[in-house]
């Protein structure tokens, strides 16, 4: 995947802005630690009770608000999204979004929510278009 695609989008969505001092970059502990051999994190937003959601090549690592570790596909994490945008509609404050079997994740307010919802369909865009790619890199004689 091209994290640079990702980065340039998370500039222009201005998350180290939005986020202000809870953003964790690629330097940032969390992100480091998330990182391993076959993943990667870029980087997210984490608040001062350790509630974070940074997004990966692979997934979104979160940490809820009740302190469990979940790692939720990208396009589950738009569902979830989509699901709270739709029925709170725009006058909501979108601090939290509830993801499912009573967990609840932290987004900080609703430019925040945006910007990575933006964010994560890209990264969404990417993984299928990587995914075809590979697909036709295969031979005819490779499908026999």
């Amino acid at each position: 995947m091209d994290f640079s695609m990702v980065e340039a989008r998370a500039k222009r969505q201005r998350l180290a802005e939005l986020a202000g001092q809870h953003y964790r970059d690629a330097s940032s502990s969390i992100v480091k630690r998330l990182s391993g051999d076959e993943r990667k994190a870029f980087f997210g937003i984490e608040n001062d009770q350790g509630q974070s959601i940074i997004l990966g090549s692979h997934c979104v690592f979160i940490r809820t608000v009740e302190g469990d570790d979940v790692e939720l596909l990208h396009a589950d994490f738009s569902e979830a999204l989509h699901a709270n945008a739709m029925k709170l509609g725009k006058r909501a404050d979108y601090e939290f979004v509830p993801l499912g079997n009573g967990r609840t994740a932290w987004l900080k307010d609703e430019q925040t929510m945006c910007a990575l919802w933006n964010i994560a369909l890209l990264i969404i865009k990417l993984w299928k278009r990587d995914q075809i790619y590979k697909t036709l890199e295969k031979r005819p004689d490779d499908y026999a």
